[in-house]
């Protein structure tokens, strides 16, 4: 029966330790003219990696490169990436079992990342950890950021505070993954009431309990924001100024609560869909 859950970024040191163990190095060179060294290094946009026709995508189960990574990681867990390595750190400061455990996997929307994602998957559910994986926008410009932000919250965040609600404690494996979206996705989720944050310190290779500070939403100033930008983006800045007062938009505009645009405040898309 499950009683934990962990929260899971998915990253690419997977293939990035993979392709630098020598053991392997047969199997790198069979798929060199596919440039697999590079793969976990590939942008959102390169053609190796786009969703659904970039080659990685076509590195699914049953696929040689595929078995490959996924006696790679049986071979040595720990070692072979970071989501497996935070995911055992959890597990053993808190003595959970396997079979007591969910994992929440992310992923995004890249062909590296998803081949990732579904090594991982048949790893842990080998291991008797139940899974679910989840896909999150991939993160291709400045402007996709604040929607791959959006999506964290509705796809991951939302998650946490349902799981909270059945009685279920949640902990946040830090270690994984981009920085800015695991810093983005850890704050969110100890405001939806995660139970601990977890990460395997580089230099002496043993997990943290990271403090969790006592973040708390000032719900009523931000439900009086989004009463006032329920069914509009962007107010004149006056008007904004004469609702909210200018010293409560001067802190939000610093938060990144709202913004400026053209001599009007916006609100962020990703502030509507907060947890309150």
């Amino acid at each position: 029966m499950v009683r934990f859950v962990y929260v899971c970024p998915v990253g690419t040191s997977l293939l990035q330790n993979f392709v630098r163990d020598p053991r392997w190095g047969s199997v790198v060179e069979r798929f060199k003219e596919f440039r697999v060294e590079s793969w976990f290094r590939l942008s959102p946009d390169d053609p190796l990696n786009i969703v659904p026709d970039g080659y990685i995508c076509s590195v699914v189960r049953g696929h040689e490169l595929f078995n490959a990574l996924l006696n790679y990681l049986r071979s040595n867990p720990k070692e072979a990436c970071a989501e497996v390595n935070g995911i055992y750190g959890i597990r053993d400061l808190f003595g959970h079992s396997p079979r007591d455990v969910e994992v929440l996997l992310y992923h995004s929307r890249t062909c590296n990342s998803r081949l990732c994602g579904s090594v991982l998957e048949d790893f842990l559910r080998g291991e008797g950890y139940l899974v679910e994986s989840i896909e999150v926008r991939a993160l291709r410009s400045v402007d996709d950021f604040e929607l791959g932000l959006i999506e964290v919250l509705d796809k991951i965040v939302r998650l946490v505070v349902r799981k909270k609600s059945e009685g279920l404690k949640v902990y946040v494996n830090a270690t994984p993954g981009f920085k800015s979206e695991v810093t983005f996705l850890v704050i969110a989720s100890i405001l939806a009431g995660a139970d601990g944050v977890v990460y395997i310190h580089e230099s002496f290779r043993s997990p943290v309990l990271l403090p969790i500070p006592p973040l708390t939403l000032n719900t009523k100033v931000v439900s009086d924001v989004l009463e006032l930008f329920k069914d509009i983006s962007c107010l004149d800045t006056y008007y904004v100024n004469s609702r909210l007062g200018s010293e409560l938009v001067t802190n939000m505009l610093d938060l990144g609560v709202l913004r400026l645009e053209e001599g009007r405040v916006c609100i962020r898309e990703w502030v509507k869909h907060l947890p309150l």
